[in-house]
């Protein structure tokens, strides 16, 4: 009686094949993944700028003075906390 061994799994070659095209894929995909990171990082950061205008404007509807910093919007309870960009940038108010 001869008992047959039936080859399992794949081989060498072929294990490097496959991750040699992922490589590939991989070195084609990361370029385009990290240009829309940063463009959803753009977007956040515009997006905080619109709602600090928004805080600005009804500032000035509600008071004469003139604004003279972004922290006034805290104290006045215009905002919860002082504005900043949620990936380090930094706002400014420019009279």
């Amino acid at each position: 009686m001869r008992i047959r061994f039936e080859a399992q799994g794949f081989t060498l070659l072929e294990v490097m094949i496959v991750l040699a095209i992922m490589g590939v894929l991989a070195s084609i995909a990361v370029p385009y993944i990290h240009s829309y990171v940063e463009r959803a990082h753009a977007a956040a950061c515009l997006a905080e700028r619109g709602v600090i205008e928004k805080a600005i404007m009804l500032y000035s509807h509600e008071h004469s003075l003139p604004l003279e910093s972004l922290a006034q919007l805290v104290e006045e309870g215009y905002a919860d906390s002082p504005p900043q960009c949620p990936y380090g940038g930094v706002y400014a108010l420019l009279p």
